[in-house]
Order: structure tokens, then C-alpha cells, then sequence
């Protein structure tokens, strides 16, 4: 009884806290909007990416795996502390560089006129290229271990350490993602459309829907999304209901797909392999919460900055032979809810590095990068800058998963945009 009292507790506080939380993300829409700054700036993909997946944690009392969870005090308050840290870095980061108002047809019109379109188009071909190959290489690894028995067997998960076993080849993969964010600019942004452009595209997102996980799937769509409407003060509803609808099958599928192996197994019937994955699509959006708490309350062996560094050091790791891994706090059974659903928002490496003083950091640090980055992209004729902000802001947009700040995939395809812009630099004046 104590624990169903406290429960409702909690859900009586998140609807307290959804009336003020509504308010400001009402007033931010509106402020932005009025100053006829782009509708994807990092304020308004916070709210959306931090305040609506924390809404959805009283559902995950409908998963069989979390009917007995009994939320603590303080979760509530440091959600609310870390994202008005993401806000005032946001501010002052648009102080310091103030972003551009949106004049879409003038601004199309100037891009048009101060780059080279065929030069662009050219690397957008190189890097399919490159991409495919890495692609290709991959797909050899699953035929090679056995072929989609290796998904019905071991789950898309682990298929996923088979797909990318070759780490350097891996990084040629992960340029799909550029390549499909460079037609789309061609083609939304720059309207220069050729008929070969859809079929690049198409095939690029099914190398990604190959890989099996749902971030590969998911968030080059949010990039997508954002890339479209950087030139906005406008939502484009018949692209976004569509992207809505295609996110939300994506995360249903990969719930479901993480049960395959005991459909395929015998051990549950269709229908319960079913139900079992509908009660369980909320886990993916809101279960780093409830991890995020587990470690508020008992995490203290604090790091001082490996995690924060443990990304890069890996990197350099890997190309000085060593591919060893900083020696920091994994995620054990003691600091999760439900061992398979391991993520605990992307507070968890600024948390386990400085407790809850990186809590107040880290977001003010993320949200002034950010914004500068944004910024940039709205004053810049560079599509590069533009591209490079859409694929760091997928970062804002997943804060309810992980810290996407520092994932290398998105900082190396970011350093590939600088290096082709580089080679442009006569070009972009």
C-alpha cells in the first residue's frame, strides 16, 4: 500500500508539473516564433526531447517489468533544475552570437547564389560511395556469421557487435547518414532535384534499417526533420505527422524484435510475444529516468571526468592498437531497474563524473555549444554548418536516452562536414 500511495504521489506531481511545464514550452514556441527565429532551435528540441518522454513514466507501470516501481522524491526536481540549465546556456549562447530571423525564399535564393551546387552534389556522391562500401563490408559480416539467423537467435542487439565487428569499416557505414542528410538539403533546401536522388536516398536508409537498431533507424529521421526546417518559423505538418507516425512504428518494431528470440524460441505464442511488446513500447522512452533515480539515490564513487573523456580515449585508443576502455562504473543490476533496459538519460556521465554539480553544469555547458552551433547555421551560406547542426541537435532531441553530446559517430560525421566545407572554402563566402 505504501508503495502504490507513493506511486500516486508521483503521478499527482507530474500532472502539477506539466501545467508549468506546458508554459514554457508555449512561451518559447511563441518568443521564437515572434522573432521569426527557426522553429528547430535547441530551446524548443529540449522540450520536446526532456519534458514529454518525463510525462510518460507513469506508463511504465503498465510493463509487466515495472508494475512494482515506486518512484522516489527528487526525481522530479533535478529534471526540472537540469533543463532550466539547458535553457540559460541556450540564452547565453544567443546573446553571444545572435541567431538570424527566417526569410526562407530570401535565404534559399542567397545559398543559391554564393556555392557551388555541383560541387556539393559531387561529394554527396563520394560520400554514398564510401557508405556503401562500408555497408556492403558489413553485410558480409552477417552472411559470413551465418545470415538473418543471426537476428532470430541472438536479437538485433547482439547482431548489432556482428554487423560493425570491423570498427574502422564501421565509420564508412555511419556516412549513410551524411548522405541521406545531403540529398534531403538538396533536395528541401536547395529544390535541385534529380530523378537518381529519391533511389540514393531510399537505399541509404535501408543500409541503416539494416543495421537492426533503433537509433541507426531513428535519429537520422530527427535529423531529416530538423535539416528540413532550419529555414523555418513554421512547422511543416504533412512532413511531421508522417515522421511522428514512421518514429513511433520504428521504436514498436525494435520492442517487438527485441522478443523475437523467444517467439522464434517457442517459449511465448504470437500473442503474447505481441501484447508483451505493446506493454513494453513506453520502457524506451522513459525508463532512463527511472535509472537516472536509482543512481541519484545511490551512486557516489564519482569519477571526475573519465566518462566524460572515456569516448574519445577510446577512439585513440583503437588507432594506437591499445582498444582498451577506461576502467569506469558500468551499468550493473544494483544501479538499474531492469538489467535489459540499461540508459539513464544523458545526465548519467555528467552524474557518475561530478554528481549533482555536473547535473547543473553539463546541461548549461550542452545548451550554450549548442546554440552557438545553431546560431552559426542561421547566419552561415555554408550547408555544411547547417547539416553539422542537424545531426548535433538530434543530440538535444535524444536526452531522454543517452548523452548523444558525445557519441563519436555524430562528432566524426561533424568533422567530415568541416573537412568537405575546407575544401569548399573559396566557394563559401
Amino acid at each position: 500500500m505504501a508503495g502504490k500511495s507513493q506511486t500516486d504521489h508521483y503521478i499527482h506531481m507530474i500532472y502539477l508539473t506539466t501545467i508549468p511545464f506546458a508554459i514554457v514550452a508555449i512561451f518559447l514556441f511563441i518568443y521564437f516564433k515572434r522573432n521569426k527565429i527557426s522553429v528547430v532551435n535547441p530551446s524548443n528540441i529540449a522540450t520536446i526531447g526532456w519534458f514529454f518522454p518525463f510525462m510518460l513514466t507513469p506508463l511504465l507501470k503498465l510493463s509487466p517489468y515495472y508494475e512494482t516501481w515506486s518512484p522516489g522524491p527528487s526525481l522530479v526536481f533535478w529534471i526540472i533544475i537540469a533543463f532550466l540549465s539547458f535553457i540559460f546556456g541556450n540564452f547565453i549562447g544567443y546573446s553571444t552570437i545572435k541567431p538570424k530571423s527566417v526569410d526562407y525564399h530570401r535565404s534559399i535564393e542567397h545559398k543559391k547564389s554564393s556555392f557551388s551546387i555541383a560541387r556539393f552534389r559531387k561529394q554527396a556522391y563520394i560520400v554514398f560511395l564510401f557508405g556503401m562500401i562500408g555497408y556492403i563490408n558489413n553485410v558480409i559480416n552477417i552472411i559470413n556469421a551465418g545470415g538473418l539467423s543471426v537476428y532470430t537467435e541472438l536479437g538485433f542487439r547482439e547482431a548489432e557487435l556482428t554487423f560493425g565487428s570491423n570498427t574502422l569499416i564501421n565509420y564508412l557505414y555511419f556516412l549513410n547518414i551524411l548522405t541521406i542528410l545531403m540529398f534531403v538539403y538538396l533536395r528541401y533546401i536547395q529544390h535541385e532535384n534529380r530523378s537518381g536522388d529519391w533511389m540514393i536516398i531510399a537505399i541509404s536508409c535501408i543500409a541503416l534499417f539494416s543495421h537492426g537498431v533503433k537509433g541507426t533507424i531513428v535519429w537520422p529521421l530527427v535529423m531529416v526533420f530538423i535539416l528540413i526546417h532550419i529555414n523555418r518559423k513554421t512547422i511543416i505538418w504533412s512532413i511531421v505527422l508522417p515522421a511522428i507516425i514512421c518514429i513511433l512504428g520504428i521504436f514498436l518494431i525494435v520492442t517487438l524484435g527485441r522478443e523475437l528470440p523467444t517467439l522464434v524460441a517457442g517459449t511465448s505464442d504470437l500473442n503474447e510475444w505481441f501484447v508483451k511488446g505493446l506493454l513494453n513500447f513506453p520502457l524506451y522512452f522513459s525508463t532512463g529516468f527511472v535509472n537516472l533515480e536509482i543512481e541519484l539515490e545511490k551512486f557516489t564513487n564519482f569519477a571526475f571526468g573519465l566518462n566524460t573523456i572515456a569516448p574519445f580515449y577510446e577512439v585513440v585508443s583503437f588507432f594506437f592498437g591499445n582498444r582498451q576502455p577506461l576502467e569506469i562504473t558500468a551499468a550493473t543490476d544494483d544501479l538499474l531497474y531492469f538489467h535489459a533496459y540499461n540508459t539513464a538519460t544523458y545526465l548519467r556521465d555528467p552524474l557518475r563524473d561530478f554528481g549533482i554539480i555536473g547535473i547543473i553544469l553539463f546541461p548549461l555547458l550542452y545548451g550554450l555549444i549548442t546554440s552557438i552551433l545553431f546560431s552559426c547555421s542561421s547566419q552561415s551560406i555554408n550547408p555544411y554548418i547547417a547539416i553539422s547542426y542537424s545531426i548535433y541537435a538530434a543530440a538535444i532531441f535524444g536526452m531522454f536516452f543517452s548523452n548523444h553530446f558525445q557519441k563519436i559517430q555524430y562528432i566524426f560525421l561533424i568533422l567530415i562536414c568541416f573537412t568537405l566545407a575546407s575544401l569548399n572554402k573559396r566557394n563559401f563566402r
